[in-house]
C-alpha cells in the first residue's frame, strides 16, 4: 500500500489550477486503480477539486470535537482510475 501523506498549494497559487495539476499528475504517475484520501467537510474548495477531478464520496464521519477543531466531518473520496 503506497501513501502520499499531505498536499497543499501555498495561498499565493489558490486558484491559478496549482492544486488541479499536482493532484493529475499523482493520478497520471500512481501504479494504483484506485487512490483514496480524507478531507474535511469545512475544506469546501478542496472538495470541490477533488469532485472536479472525478474523485467521488463514499464516506462520512461525524468528528465528536467539532466545535474545538472546526471539523463537522471528515470525507472520505475515492477515484477509480479504469472507470475514467
Amino acid at each position: 500500500m503506497g501513501m502520499v501523506e499531505f498536499v497543499a498549494t501555498s495561498q499565493n497559487y489558490r486558484g491559478q489550477g496549482v492544486a488541479t495539476s499536482i493532484i493529475k499528475s499523482i493520478i497520471e504517475l500512481s501504479n494504483y486503480k484506485e487512490l483514496v484520501l480524507e478531507v474535511a467537510d469545512t475544506n469546501i474548495n478542496a472538495v470541490k477539486l477533488y469532485k472536479k477531478i472525478g474523485f467521488c464520496e463514499f464516506l462520512r464521519l461525524k468528528q465528536k470535537h467539532s466545535k474545538i477543531s472546526g471539523v463537522n466531518y471528515l470525507i472520505y473520496m475515492n477515484y477509480l482510475k479504469d472507470k475514467q
